[in-house]
């Protein structure tokens, strides 16, 4: 039975969560702020760590720069719990380390689903040192079940593309070779209508998709 610790300062959603996860066959540890969470960590050793970034005492990326520099705790997944809009959190957390992040609010599926890709490549990286394996950067039956399961498979597998302000990524008519996540910055969409007026049929912001239905649909 894996272990995981979940380290939240709300109560409601710490007990709602540890109640999913137990009935997932889960073994639960819970720490209601990061001192607690840190300490409980280094203690019982969990297989993955869920842990909210603002919180009293220490605050998530705080826990994860303190368990980043022991070597015993150093090498647990660690999944982020953060409110939906704070995209510069998430890349922080991301840019410390950071495996995951799970937006709330999530759903049952949202949240298996993460745990479970992070344990099963968690266990792929420990089969592939003990064998002396080279680990290849692509998934292995992996399956998107979710619209954060494709953003955080963009994170995982992903390469970064920057334009300039202004510059065009792709034109109408033309196919879309990506689907983008929007990581900093906007992007718009536009017709030229007959009179040769520009018109915006949608802007896409920070953790925005596009492009998907053109490269889905081929057109």
């Amino acid at each position: 039975m894996k272990t995981v610790l979940i380290i939240e300062d709300d109560q409601a959603l710490r007990e709602n969560t540890a109640e999913i996860l137990e009935l997932s066959h889960y073994k639960v540890i819970t720490a209601s702020n990061g001192l607690i969470g840190v300490s409980m960590a280094k203690k019982h050793v969990p297989d993955l760590i869920l842990c909210d970034i603002m919180m009293p005492k220490l605050d998530g990326y705080q826990v994860l720069s303190k368990l980043s520099n022991n070597k015993i705790t150093q090498i647990i997944p660690f999944v982020f719990l953060s409110v939906k809009g704070q995209l510069e959190d998430i890349r922080k957390g991301m840019n410390l380390g950071a495996d995951d992040y799970i937006i709330k609010p999530y759903t049952e599926d949202d949240l298996l689903s993460v745990i479970e890709r992070r344990l099963a490549k968690s266990a792929q990286l420990f089969d592939s040192k003990k064998e002396n394996k080279p680990i290849f950067a692509e998934p292995i039956n992996e399956e998107i079940k979710t619209l954060n399961d494709l953003k955080n498979y963009f994170y995982d597998y992903g390469s970064q593309f920057e334009f300039f302000k202004d510059e065009i990524i792709y034109r109408e008519r033309d196919h879309s070779n990506y689907i983008y996540l929007l990581t900093e910055g906007a992007v718009k969409t536009f017709k030229i209508d007959e009179q040769g007026k520009e018109l915006v049929t949608a802007l896409y912001r920070e953790d925005d998709l596009f492009g998907f239905t053109s490269f889905v649909h081929n057109n």
